[in-house]
């Protein structure tokens, strides 16, 4: 953990262990795909599962000098290029950067009990977006009755009832999918909504009822005997090699319509070749 890659033309990094284990759990594999450097950001929400009992190893990563971290406005760390700072956090929080930093989550307890570990890299606030979609999996073998399945999904705390989840707004029922908690996030305008999936492989799409709505995020994890799964369900990465950033523009019938859209002029001499817009038609997209 730590480690600094650079290359001279783009790769993708997969970073992990072979044989990763916490107290009482087994060893597992645990793997992820690194965010590039110029993706990462300063404010990051962390959850946990739903019992009170329940926690992770939460992990920051400094690439920049004297990076200053604060933990839920009050524990305040200062890291170097490639050091770390890690404890194991209950509940919900938000913990901050100065400069841009990234945060890993590692599984430890998941209703009350110790699971092996799945490795989780968290959106950051400027990653999130406003359409997730993910699929939970089938047995691993081991249980066939399948994974313990729950998404984790943040939201600004007054657009909460905008949710859906395969187009039904998430509430407390008897059957499956359903709210198991809800929690405002200290020290900010966000709410943590814990929702319980069936035990079964499955497609889900989280979106909002309102085309304004912020942008929000999703981890989906479970477990089951010997095996755990965690995972963001979606990042928006921003670049700083992006030459100009355009916020979705939203239309609910289509033909016929001509859409404008007015780019600020760049510095210096620019030629753009091709342009690409991407289009989402229900939930299916389009680039054109």
């Amino acid at each position: 953990t730590g480690s600094i890659v650079n290359s001279n033309n783009p790769i993708a990094l997969i970073s992990g262990h072979q044989c990763a284990n916490s107290p009482g759990s087994a060893c597992d594999v645990i793997l992820e795909q690194s965010i590039p450097v110029n993706s990462w950001g300063n404010t990051h929400f962390y959850s946990n599962p739903p019992h009170l009992s329940d926690y992770s190893l939460f992990r920051v990563i400094s690439y920049y000098n004297n990076t200053v971290v604060i933990l839920n406005g009050m524990n305040k760390t200062v890291l170097g290029p490639g050091e770390v700072w890690e404890d194991n956090l209950y509940g919900n929080g938000i913990i901050t950067s100065d400069k841009p930093s990234l945060l890993i989550q590692i599984l430890i307890r998941i209703n009350g009990s110790t699971v092996d570990p799945s490795l989780i890299q968290v959106p950051s606030e400027s990653q999130f977006t406003q359409y997730l979609g993910f699929t939970t999996p089938t047995h691993s073998g081991a249980n066939i009755d399948g994974f313990i399945n729950y998404v984790n999904v943040i939201v600004k705390s007054d657009e909460r009832d905008t949710i859906r989840l395969n187009n039904q707004q998430i509430i407390t029922n008897n059957t499956l999918p359903s709210l198991v908690s809800e929690s405002i996030i200290t020290d900010s305008d966000y709410t943590l909504l814990v929702v319980e999936l069936p035990r079964m492989e499955a497609l889900y799409f989280i979106t909002q009822e309102r085309d304004d709505s912020s942008p929000m995020s999703a981890i989906v994890y479970g477990y089951e005997n010997f095996e755990t799964y965690g995972y963001a369900a979606g990042l928006s990465l921003p670049s700083s090699q992006r030459f100009i950033t355009i916020q979705p523009f939203i239309m609910r019938q289509l033909g016929g319509q001509i859409i404008k859209i007015d780019l600020p002029c760049q510095s210096g001499s620019i030629i753009i070749d091709v342009v690409r817009i991407k289009c989402r038609y229900g939930l299916s997209r389009t680039l054109m």
